[in-house]
């Protein structure tokens, strides 16, 4: 099993799974919110940069360009989270650590 991956034996879905198949939760979960911190503060500074530049249109397009970008990639995470846990590894990019060292 990867580090930080939970166990995929049993049912394959999380609600089958029994609390002591996930002795490194703690762990996954830190990595997660990890992989989530980054591009949900780009979204804020990308928000916050939209509304201190609302009299610059082009500004406020880039802005809102990078906060389109940033919610695809916390869904693409998500996506990858519940592909994790269910035991899938469907990512375009081949199986991941969410919070690995390639973001």
């Amino acid at each position: 099993m990867e580090e930080g991956r939970p166990s995929t034996h049993g049912s394959g879905t999380a609600e089958g799974r029994g609390a002591g198949q996930f002795p490194d939760s703690a762990a996954f979960a830190r990595r997660a919110v990890h992989a989530l911190r980054n591009p949900v503060g780009a979204i804020l500074l990308s928000a916050e940069s939209a509304i201190a530049r609302a009299d610059d249109p082009e500004a406020v397009r880039a802005s809102l360009r990078r906060i389109v970008a940033q919610a695809r990639r916390c869904g693409e995470i998500l996506r990858e989270l519940v592909d994790s846990v269910e035991g899938r590894t469907t990512s375009k990019h081949g199986p991941r650590d969410p919070g690995g060292a390639e973001r």
